[in-house]
């Protein structure tokens, strides 16, 4: 969002003293005092950007878990991972 408030130059013309002063957009957001320097397309394109990268990060997620599961097929599972079964302190054995 920063990126792009620069690209268009907003900093030189928004309302928040910091932007003015250091030459970028300081939000994190589209603040309410900012929005009127956005046009809608340039709104849109922020969207547009913000679900790309949720979209990556998703593709990215479901790859890992795919490449694992082929090596959990091919090689089985880790024999030094947690189970996730809770045994009983006689079978562990401990006296219980």
């Amino acid at each position: 969002m920063q990126l792009l408030a620069w690209g268009e130059g907003f900093h030189a013309e928004c309302p928040n003293h910091a932007c003015r002063r250091a030459g970028l957009c300081q939000a994190s957001s589209i603040e309410p005092e900012c929005a009127p320097l956005w046009p809608e397309a340039l709104g849109r394109r922020l969207d547009d950007m913000l679900v790309g990268i949720a979209l990556s990060a998703f593709r990215t997620e479901a790859s890992r878990a795919a490449i694992h599961a082929r090596l959990v097929q091919a090689f089985g599972p880790d024999p030094q991972a947690p189970s996730g079964k809770k045994r009983s302190r006689s079978a562990a054995g401990t006296p219980g």
